[in-house]
């Protein structure tokens, strides 16, 4: 690993904010270092947090932020992002914590404000996200697509894996299963909830049931902070703790999970937090309650686990949600999100400015950009339009965006590039109206119906001084460029030619509007054979065409027919025997070959006179008398716009590769076409 890379994985400051009031919770403070999340060093500080503002418990934060990195031997201007986590509602997108029973105000703009404090990007996440995340790279969850994490806690966290990725909702939300609502009147459940999960089964809801009953006697009476310990584990003994309120608890939880299993039929729900402290008190019964609310259809499908590391694990769940954003994953794990080694660099002397991005049209494959653009942090989404208004505001609920209008994206100043994700009939059209308001354009496939139609963007883009790019851009993926690499150094040798094949049942099998996929400018060509021929130009070169199959494609393309020179009609008699004439012997392609006889199909071709001619045949007229004494083509080269054409029509079975002059012509016009 480069010094460069090095020198910027040195420390991440990571935080962690928890408590169960009315009690002296702690607060703790740890660093770890970018290269697997591992803790560097921890702080630990007392709060009373139902007493104190936001304000006071974050400027302990900051400090205790500031002596972790001091004890690690690192400085502040080290640290490349910073993540809190707290238990509530928190919006990811935003930074904003918007409940807590951490704190008595509500939708604090905490990331900001530490951010402001410390000088460095900081994000802002539920607690029992971060713990999730430490399951899914670290823990029970790091071979597993779905899994679901209950953290029984001051309130009731849930962390949802689906399809290898966390869940968030709008906005980035964070759903709390505490607010589940076991109690339409309020009738049961206690403290500042009830009614609720979080009221009945969290570890505030069991104090609270607690609160007002009375103590053991004096000479068996527990210390304040014993108490606490006891509260939170109904342990008999030290105080005497209304029973049925921890029964009902455990009953409610138990309901909720099973509700879990059915909607979700996780193969693992794994139980993390402070009530584990109970053990057996509390894990027996809760697992005979979600035994019994499972329906017996899915009985059995999920594995309820307990999560039984210490607090270190939740900052390193910290880690590992900042070593995504910056990353992708965490350095040196097997976690489900791809490495992706790339050198961000913050106040380094390299130029990374974020870039405002518009996207147009939020169809089905709008999803995909906007997962894979939460991973480069140079990326600004500013917005998503859709000449839809209400599909415009679905998808920018679900990823905290704002819904735009077209013309108003057109419009924003503060958006570069614009992503054009339209039906293929609308990308030239809707790719001119971003280059002609002064935007970047990346476009989806294909760049237009016709190189004719997209030919005025590349102009219109030139004039302006822009940029068009269009997709796929698969082939600067790993898989591709490592096999680049090997064919670069020459581990296979020279490759001559490439194949690929694709195989669906059709686009209506997993689109939900697949129409557009048989309409002009869609099909398999258009819509999945560019990431075929993208690859194979990348491993091997341009296309260079070969065989009769390149002349007799696409029958009502007449540009392709144009590009390629000619279109194959007969060749009468099948198989036969004919003689092949050199017609240019000093092109590098002929140089050395004469005349050659030669068996196989003898093409009858409708060609292009600008072709430049290497070699014919000429028809004996013994198979189609009116056809005596025609002089046919046989392979050719050409230029179509600034790429090379090369055909040879000589070539139906594998064993004309054991003719010298047919293997020869083959290769070098290739080759040639190549270059």
């Amino acid at each position: 690993m480069g010094s460069e890379i090095a020198s910027i994985q040195r420390l991440l400051g990571l935080c962690r904010v928890w408590g169960d009031p009315p009690l002296p919770p702690p607060e703790r403070v740890v660093a770890g270092s970018m290269k697997q999340a591992d803790v560097l060093g921890t702080v630990s500080i007392p709060i009373r947090v139902d007493r104190q503002p936001a304000s006071v418990i974050l400027d302990l934060v900051e400090d205790g932020v500031r002596s972790c990195i001091e004890a690690a031997g690192m400085l502040v201007e080290d640290i490349n992002s910073l993540c809190l986590g707290v238990p509530g509602i928190v919006e990811r997108a935003s930074g904003i914590c918007r409940y807590s029973p951490i704190f008595s105000e509500r939708d604090l703009r905490l990331g900001l404000d530490l951010q402001e404090r410390l000088n460095v990007p900081t994000s802002v996440d539920s607690d029992v996200n971060l713990i999730t995340l430490a399951e899914q790279w670290f823990g029970h969850g790091r071979d597993l697509s779905d899994f679901l994490v209950v953290s029984i806690e001051h309130t009731i966290g849930l962390g949802i894996v689906h399809a290898g990725e966390l869940f968030r909702g709008a906005k980035g939300l964070s759903p709390d299963l505490g607010d589940l609502i076991m109690s339409p009147n309020g009738s049961i459940g206690n403290g500042s909830r009830p009614g609720r999960l979080s009221g009945i089964a969290s570890t505030n809801g069991i104090l609270s049931a607690a609160a007002d009953v009375p103590r053991d006697p004096p000479g068996e009476a527990a210390s304040r902070d014993a108490r606490h310990g006891a509260c939170r584990v109904a342990r008999p003994g030290r105080r005497r703790v209304d029973l049925e309120d921890f029964r009902r608890g455990r009953a409610a939880l138990g309901i909720a999970i099973a509700n879990l299993i059915t909607l979700f039929a996780p193969p693992k729900v794994i139980l993390a937090g402070s009530a584990l402290q109970a053990g057996d008190l509390l894990l027996k019964p809760l697992r005979d309650a979600v035994g019994a609310a499972t329906p017996e259809t899915i009985a059995g499908v999920a594995e309820i686990m307990v999560h039984e590391s210490g607090d270190d694990t939740w900052a390193r769940g910290a880690a590992a949600l900042t070593l995504r954003d910056l990353y992708g994953a965490p350095w040196g794990t097997t976690g489900p999100a791809k490495k992706r080694c790339r050198q961000w660099k913050r106040d380094k002397g390299v130029n990374m400015e974020r870039l405002g991005i518009g996207i147009i049209v939020c169809g089905n494959i709008s999803e995909a950009y906007l997962k894979a653009a939460s991973y480069f942090p140079i990326l600004d989404i500013k917005g998503i339009a859709d000449i839809r208004p209400e599909a415009a505001e679905a998808r920018a609920g679900r990823f905290g965006l704002r819904a735009m209008s077209v013309d108003g994206m057109l419009a924003d100043p503060s958006i570069q590039i614009v992503v054009n994700l339209t039906i293929p009939a609308a990308h030239v059209e809707v790719g001119l109206k971003a280059l002609a308001a002064g935007k970047h354009v990346h476009s989806e496939k294909p760049l237009g119906l016709t190189t004719a139609e997209a030919r005025p963007l590349l102009q219109l883009a030139k004039e302006r001084g822009l940029r068009v790019g269009c997709a796929p851009d698969t082939f600067l993926g790993g898989s591709h460029q490592t096999c680049r690499k090997l064919i670069d150094e020459g581990a296979i040798g020279r490759p001559l030619a490439g194949s690929a094949f694709f195989m669906c049942p059709g686009h209506e099998r997993w689109h939900p509007n697949p129409a557009f996929y048989y309409a002009r400018g869609g099909g398999p060509m258009l819509d999945m054979g560019p990431y075929y021929i993208t690859a194979l130009v990348n491993l091997i070169g341009p296309v260079a065409g070969y065989h009769g199959g390149m002349c007799d494609a696409f029958r009502e393309a007449v540009e392709y027919q144009f590009m390629c020179g000619g279109q194959w009609v007969a060749h009468p008699g099948n198989i036969i025997d004919y003689r092949v004439n050199v017609t240019r012997p000093h092109d590098p392609i002929m140089q050395g070959i004469r005349d050659f006889d030669y068996r196989s199909e003898q093409y009858y071709m409708h060609v292009d006179p600008s072709n430049e001619v290497l070699a014919t045949t000429t028809f004996s007229g013994e198979h189609a008398y009116w056809t005596k004494d025609v002089v046919m083509p046989v392979v050719w080269k050409r230029r179509h716009g600034e790429g090379r054409v090369f055909y040879s029509s000589l070539g139906h079975v594998a064993k004309e590769f054991d003719v010298p002059e047919m293997h020869t012509i083959l290769k070098r016009g290739m080759l040639w076409a190549a270059r």
